[in-house]
Formats: C-alpha cells, sequence, structure tokens
C-alpha cells in the first residue's frame, strides 16, 4: 500500500499488538514474536511495543532479553507497567 500511494503507510499499533498476544496465548510463538517485533521495528518510540516484546520474552522464559525490552519501556516512559515487570524479574 505504502509504494501505491507514495507514502509510508503502517498496520495500526494496538491492532498488530492485539494479535500478537493472540497468537501467543495460542502457543503460536514464532507468529507473535513476528507481530510483536514488527510493531517495535514500526513505533520505535512506543513504549508499549517494548512492553509487549517483553511480555513475549517472560512467557519464552528468556530473562535477558525481557529485561532488555522492559528497559527501554521504560526508558521511553518512566511510568510504563515495565517497571514493576523488571522488578520481578530482578529479583528471580
Amino acid at each position: 500500500m505504502s509504494e501505491k500511494f507514495g507514502a509510508k503507510i503502517m498496520p495500526d499499533e494496538e491492532h498488530i499488538n492485539d494479535l500478537g498476544y493472540q497468537f501467543l496465548n495460542m502457543k503460536q510463538f514464532k507468529k507473535a514474536e513476528n507481530f510483536l517485533t514488527l510493531n517495535v521495528a514500526n513505533y520505535p518510540d512506543s513504549f508499549n511495543a517494548y512492553d509487549s516484546l517483553g511480555d513475549f520474552y517472560v512467557a519464552l522464559e528468556n530473562n535477558e532479553k525481557a529485561i532488555k525490552n522492559f528497559k527501554e519501556s521504560i526508558s521511553l516512559n518512566k511510568d510504563s507497567a515495565s517497571k514493576d515487570k523488571l522488578k520481578k524479574l530482578q529479583k528471580e
């Protein structure tokens, strides 16, 4: 669509985020990862995109990547829910 209209058109952040969580809940991890990383790529200034990707990595028990994404979320929004998630992971 971007080529056709001559302007960059990105999918809606919230919709893509919801799809990522739906696939995560269905344990379709590769699809979930694709949607959630797409959101980070399309919306690099979105604290929520990084928070959601952090949740994905928690589900995979990849704490290192989860912590990285939660920290990025907090750097973009000091009031991000990632603060509590990060504290919990760091206690483990």
